[in-house]
């Protein structure tokens, strides 16, 4: 018998290519989607899809879930409508399906929930002041929202006694969509390079490894609570970031964008290209992963063009 998946906000970047994933690894999977007809004309036809918790089978147990719902911050000026759209997205679901397993007759074997390294909030210490997992938070909006969508997973390992792991994710680098074609635009223009000073930040994760760390997770789950870091090992900023793709593309992008301008065009939403704080991965590198894509330079080779 196929062990069976279910993901939330399995229609999304991340979630498409992790369901063709499980699929081609022997998994049966049901997508869990607002629209399950428009979930079903984007993916496979021999997914399951539901429209909520309670329309699955009580009879049929699912061996992982793989909780990934949430609008994307990325989208959208976060007006404080924006926010609380951002904030239920996200806790609404995973509050839903907390509440859903504390009543089943059975359990998965692992729960895997997201979050993302914005739990973190803003640092200026550079790569030696590296956020582990027992990094304090900030009281920023990116973390508080982080925070309370871990708060609202922790009932299923604390009520529910089922494993659970918390994955924070850095910015997702794959193909068929995410961020990269958007930063990667200027440069292939040959336009702007550095953003503000471009010592910032950006972490960052290549898509296999996503998939990769989610199957690795699902074959060794463990009792209790954990959580872990799902960011490539090197430690990258904005102006490497950009001087490793401009090198992979043959640009040369002679134009900076100050932090000022940045901030007049996106309010508060800029801590996202301009704050943030470098993560270290070294925890699931301990406990036994070893990353496909651990740098930018076999990253960007892998998802650039010749």
């Amino acid at each position: 018998m196929n062990k069976r998946a279910l993901i939330t906000g399995g229609s999304g970047f991340i979630g498409t290519q992790l369901a063709a994933a499980l699929n081609q690894n022997g998994w049966q999977i049901t997508i869990l989607s607002r629209n399950p007809q428009a979930a079903r004309n984007r993916q496979q036809s021999d997914y399951l899809y539901a429209a909520s918790f309670n329309e699955l089978n009580e009879a049929e147990p699912f061996d992982l879930i793989i909780n990934l719902a949430g609008a994307s911050v990325g989208e959208g000026r976060w007006t404080p409508k924006r926010k609380q759209e951002l904030l239920s997205s996200r806790i609404n679901t995973t509050t839903a399906l907390a509440d859903w397993l504390h009543q089943r007759s059975w359990k998965p074997k692992l729960v895997i929930s997201g979050s993302a390294v914005g739990y973190y909030g803003n640092s200026d210490g550079g790569k030696a002041d590296a956020a582990n997992e027992r990094s304090a938070p900030q009281e920023r909006f990116v973390s508080e929202l982080c925070q309370q969508w871990e708060a609202a997973a922790t009932p299923i390992a604390e009520h529910s006694n089922i494993p659970l792991a918390i994955v924070r994710l850095g910015v997702v680098f794959g193909t068929n969509g995410g961020i990269l074609p958007q930063i990667l635009m200027p440069i292939k223009f040959n336009l702007v390079g550095k953003i503000g000073s471009g010592k910032q930040p950006l972490v960052w994760v290549h898509m296999a490894d996503v998939i990769g760390v989610m199957l690795w997770l699902a074959e060794h789950p463990q009792p209790g609570k954990h959580v872990y870091n799902l960011v490539a090992p090197e430690l990258s900023s904005q102006a490497e970031f950009v001087a490793a793709a401009a090198k992979s593309l043959h640009r040369s992008p002679f134009l900076s964008l100050p932090a000022a301008v940045m901030r007049m065009m996106m309010g508060e939403q800029a801590d996202l290209v301009l704050g943030g704080r470098f993560v270290s991965s070294k925890a699931l590198q301990e406990a036994g992963y070893t990353f496909q894509f651990p740098n930018l330079e076999s990253a960007l080779k892998n998802l650039l063009p010749l």
